[in-house]
């Protein structure tokens, strides 16, 4: 079985070295998940915008 804190980290840790200069990795469990939701969110946001975009040429 694995460890999800574990396994959160290592998310953390990809996705920081994806986006570099942008802190993932909060204090706290709780401040980590709502770093993760709003880096997900903008990135859903961006492929929705570029979707568009390309949809409409």
């Amino acid at each position: 079985m694995t460890n999800p804190n574990l396994d959160l980290l290592k998310m953390a840790s990809d996705i920081g070295d994806k986006h570099r200069g942008v802190s993932v990795v909060g204090k706290t469990k709780e401040e980590t998940m709502a770093n993760l939701l709003t880096m997900f969110k903008a990135s859903n946001e961006q492929h929705r915008t570029e979707t568009n975009n390309k949809s409409s040429r």
